[in-house]
């Protein structure tokens, strides 16, 4: 049986996004704008990305992800706990979100790491090893948060 995530399930919905923060730190929503800030040409392609991010993230709390031509996340097979969420601006522009959904609140998508996936002049054994070190690192994150539970693993 495969697991389904609940931007994928409207019968749910409504979800609502909160995203990792250590202390008064914002640490998630720090990591899109230093992401956007690091590859987006213009000001306005900023906004552009940022708006469809948003949208799509607008409608993961809706259950409508994976609906027509909207790629719903894919279970983190090393993480069983995490989903990864992309959006693709281009080349060199893969940006990639690693969430939560945490057992023990049903409404709950748990913003955890966003990056650039980019690993150009890498051996597939190094990319492989930079990618599963962006999803450690999004793990990490939520075992230490307050919403993780042991349920959480194996999900």
């Amino acid at each position: 049986m495969s697991k389904e995530s609940r931007t994928t399930d409207p019968s749910g919905a409504p979800y609502r996004w909160e995203m990792y923060e250590a202390g008064v730190l914002r640490v998630v929503e720090n990591e899109l704008d230093a992401c956007l800030q690091e590859r987006c040409r213009t000001q306005s392609e900023y906004d552009l990305f940022q708006g469809q991010i948003q949208a799509r993230l607008e409608r993961a709390c809706q259950g409508d992800l994976g609906i027509f031509d909207e790629p719903g996340p894919d279970p983190v097979v090393t993480q069983p706990s995490l989903w990864e969420s992309r959006w693709n601006f281009g080349a060199r522009r893969q940006l990639r979100l690693y969430h939560a959904e945490p057992q023990s609140v049903p409404d709950l998508l748990y913003g955890l790491k966003w990056h650039w996936k980019d690993f150009a002049g890498l051996t597939l054994a190094e990319k492989e090893q930079r990618q599963n070190a962006e999803m450690g690192e999004a793990a990490v994150r939520f075992r230490r948060s307050v919403h993780y539970s042991t349920t959480d693993e194996g999900c």
